[in-house]
């Protein structure tokens, strides 16, 4: 009798996952960092809003970015990790 190979998952690799979360988080960074410059000509201090977006604004922008993508990230690691075995390692 012929060998049988297990059928494939049909499921996309984990880094493919997310990718939704990614490109929206990519999305967000680039907002932040390009286009709030690109309409800060526009506006009536644009020296001023943009000097204080750039310092301060877009920073908490990256900070907020960077703990999502944290948080998400953990809690679909967390879901995905092996059951440990009776010997405490992963499977």
């Amino acid at each position: 009798m012929p060998a049988t190979s297990p059928s494939p998952d049909p499921s996309p690799p984990p880094i493919f996952r997310l990718g939704a979360v990614r490109l929206a988080l990519l999305v967000v960074w680039f907002a932040a960092s390009f286009g709030l410059c690109w309409f800060a000509r526009d506006l009536p201090q644009q020296g001023a809003v943009a000097y204080a977006w750039a310092g301060q604004g877009v920073l908490i922008v990256f900070i907020v970015l960077v703990i999502a993508n944290a948080v998400i990230f953990n809690r679909r690691d967390a879901a995905e990790a092996p059951e440990p075995d009776e010997a405490g390692r992963g499977a």
